[in-house]
């Protein structure tokens, strides 16, 4: 499991709020998959219908969405520990894109994991 990814992600988390010790272990215990990605590949593209959500472990990632002209416009960059695309959790389809700005890692789980994980402890 990428641990030093997941304390990032948790640091940014409690920079919202507070999470109690068993909050914490019970993030670390989802089931993470990590993968490895290369420069400029697509975690998600504007359209998709994404079954998981993930996080940045290393490297640089960009949000971008494409615009009525056809050009692109890069919203956010990410750095990690951040939640690349947990918006998802609420929408039915993406209306924005995440590529690699670098060769990097991301962490990703089933989107029912974190719901259920929410749903037990909403903090």
């Amino acid at each position: 499991m990428p641990q030093n990814g997941i304390s990032r992600f948790i640091g940014r988390l409690q920079l919202h709020g507070s999470l109690s010790p068993q909050s914490i272990e019970a993030i670390r215990a989802l089931p993470w998959r990590v993968i490895k990605r290369t420069k400029l590949s697509y975690v998600l593209r504007e359209g998709d219908i994404p079954q998981e959500v993930s996080i940045l472990v290393a490297g640089f990632a960009q949000r971008q969405k494409h615009t009525s002209d056809g050009t692109r416009r890069i919203v956010s960059f990410s750095v990690p520990g951040d939640p690349l695309d947990f918006d998802c959790l609420f929408l039915n389809e993406a209306d924005f894109s995440v590529q690699m700005s670098t060769s990097g890692t991301i962490a990703c789980v089933r989107q029912e994991a974190i719901k259920a994980l929410l749903d037990k402890r909403p903090e």
